[in-house]
């Protein structure tokens, strides 16, 4: 996913501990506490980042990241925080498969921001949200307002 310690002004990556008050390991199983450390360090799969007062965030999960069909590395629940915070999404599922080259999203509309705004939208200017869902200018125009999200949200193509 590119998140590098050099970025700037925030460098992000895999947060590592090192800790007497750390987990020292697995109880009994020797194999796992191999995977949970490196050189010392504590890996704890959070992707975090340092920001500029010096305190940490938590941005992502090393688990949650898959690389599609041509190689890209995808974040789905980043993308889902994206998307969740366009004005007409109440919820975004992202989904995809490293056998495939695209990525598949289910969007649940906010009905109280969706409604009003399909309805201009809509051949039927009195249709609730099932009928508004379905309607076909109206889900263009959300496909387009959502990829016209992420581009401003400096997503890249193959994320939108």
């Amino acid at each position: 996913m590119s998140y590098r310690s050099t970025d700037q002004p925030f460098p992000r990556g895999e947060l590592l501990l090192k800790s007497d008050a750390a987990i020292s390991g697995y109880y009994k199983n020797k194999d796992q506490t191999k995977e949970m450390f490196e050189d010392g360090w504590l890996c704890s799969g959070d992707i975090a980042q340092i920001n500029l007062n010096g305190t940490i965030s938590i941005i992502d999960r090393c688990k949650n990241i898959f690389k599609l069909a041509q190689g890209e590395y995808i974040a789905p629940d980043y993308l889902q925080v994206i998307y969740d915070r366009h004005s007409l999404v109440h919820q975004t599922f992202v989904h995809g498969a490293s056998n495939h080259s695209a990525l598949v999203a289910i969007v649940v509309p906010d009905p109280e921001t969706f409604v009003p705004w399909a309805q201009k939208i809509a051949s039927n200017s009195s249709a609730e949200l099932a009928e508004l869902s379905s309607d076909q200018q109206v889900n263009e125009a959300l496909l387009k307002s959502l990829m016209k999200h992420g581009h401003d949200k400096k997503l890249h193509g193959f994320e939108i």
